[in-house]
């Protein structure tokens, strides 16, 4: 879990740094703070990939999400930027649950 201003980015590019679940029941990143920042990983083989809950102003961008249930979910988020990330071999993209404000999701 991370629940202060953090920012994790590959120096070397998505196919360089995976970050797997480590059980598929589990999700893989769990930001509850504000002002997080994910770049450029690979996340696969969880619940979740990465699940927005009670954040503002986080970023998940030019990474690529697979492998699990959902690939995002936001719940309570606002101001989230979520974009330019490889997505595949996930049940869903995206879930928006009870969320307040404004995301870019592109």
């Amino acid at each position: 879990m991370v629940d202060k201003p953090h920012t994790v980015v590959s120096s070397n590019g998505a196919s360089a740094t995976v970050v797997k679940a480590a059980e598929t029941s589990k999700d893989v990143f769990l930001p509850s703070g504000s002002n997080i920042t994910i770049q450029g990983l690979v996340i696969t083989a969880g619940k979740m990939g990465v699940a927005f809950r009670r954040t503002s102003n986080c970023v998940l961008i030019t990474g690529v999400v697979n492998g699990g249930v959902l690939g995002a979910y936001l719940a309570g988020a606002t101001g989230n930027l979520i974009g330019n990330n490889n997505v595949n071999n996930n049940g869903f993209w995206h879930l928006l649950r009870g969320v307040v404000q404004k995301q870019t999701l592109e």
